[in-house]
């Protein structure tokens, strides 16, 4: 059986993705496991932990592996920071060496070859525990809007480069133009069940992102049974079947606006929503885990 550590940040939602994935890859003869990077490990205990594993998957957030263990190393991008951190720590020759580089988005191979990388890393998905966050009680109307971004507080102080690539002033902009309640997500901390309790309490999900790795709450919005608008960013084009919004401010918002106006109508709404939920099923890691099996197999 192959040994694998998933050196992440488990309550984030890319630990999400990574705990899920330890329960996938086990039917295949993958014992996947998750060890959070930000532990105080001595030089020894990352020397056993290593050593005791055919393979390490980080986003590069791990400066302490790369020197030693490069062809053990498996990075997979899940942001551009991810990249830029990638390109500081390592040479071009040892980006070569890495036992693999893969992306979750044709956005992240693309910016890797702006940046200069010469590997070009290999395109990768990522998806969702369907029936986790499945509701058969679909909304019989579009009465509120959900925003689960990161920026969530919309604060502009706080962490002005999330709100200028996630742009949450947009759907507030969108919120107040509908004159709908917006519902905020508080915290993507113990995901597994704050997300699952916030899509219970909104009829739609806006995201306004630039970029975006894969774009999990969208994903689970859907799989929810939600309407969902958003950028053409991360997984939303080759997964999703939503209502796509263009990237331009104004454009955006008139885009939502005149959507929101169309599902009004509880019927159309509805019909909207379960057509949503039903294409939901083929993003369900059951169906996107063969990719994984295949690089570490």
């Amino acid at each position: 059986m192959k040994q694998v550590i998933f050196f992440t940040e488990p309550i984030w939602a890319f630990g999400v993705i990574h705990y899920e994935l330890c329960k996938y890859l086990w039917p295949y003869g993958i014992n996947a496991q998750l060890r959070p990077w930000n532990l105080p490990y001595t030089n020894q205990e990352m020397q056993d932990m290593v050593e005791s594993v055919d393979y390490i998957v980080t986003t590069s957030g791990s400066r302490r592996l790369f020197s030693s263990y490069l062809e053990k190393l498996i990075i997979v991008l899940h942001g551009k920071a991810d990249i830029q951190e990638l390109l500081s720590n390592l040479t071009q020759e040892e980006i070569y060496k890495l036992k693999g580089i893969y992306a979750l988005s044709d956005f992240l191979v693309q910016q890797c070859q702006i940046l200069g990388m010469i590997r070009v890393p290999k395109r990768l998905s990522v998806g969702i525990n369907y029936s986790a966050y499945f509701n058969p009680s679909i909304s019989t109307s579009l009465s509120t809007i959900g925003y689960a971004g990161a920026a969530a507080n919309l604060s502009m102080k706080q962490d002005p480069y999330n709100v200028s690539l996630k742009r949450p002033y947009l759907v507030k902009a969108i919120a107040s133009l509908s004159n709908k309640p917006l519902i905020c997500a508080q915290s993507y901390v113990n995901h597994f069940t704050s997300m699952k309790s916030f899509y219970s309490k909104v009829d739609m999900i806006i995201n306004c992102s630039l970029h975006e790795g894969a774009g999990i709450p969208v994903l689970e919005a859907s799989a929810a049974g939600k309407l969902v608008m958003s950028t053409e960013v991360g997984h939303w084009t080759e997964k999703c079947l939503g209502i796509t919004l263009p990237m331009g401010d104004r454009e955006l918002v008139e885009k939502a606006l005149a959507e929101i106006s169309i599902y009004e109508d509880p019927v159309i709404y509805k019909y909207k929503c379960l057509e949503i939920q039903e294409h939901a099923k083929s993003y369900d890691w059951a169906n996107v885990i063969q990719p994984w099996v295949d690089i570490f197999k």
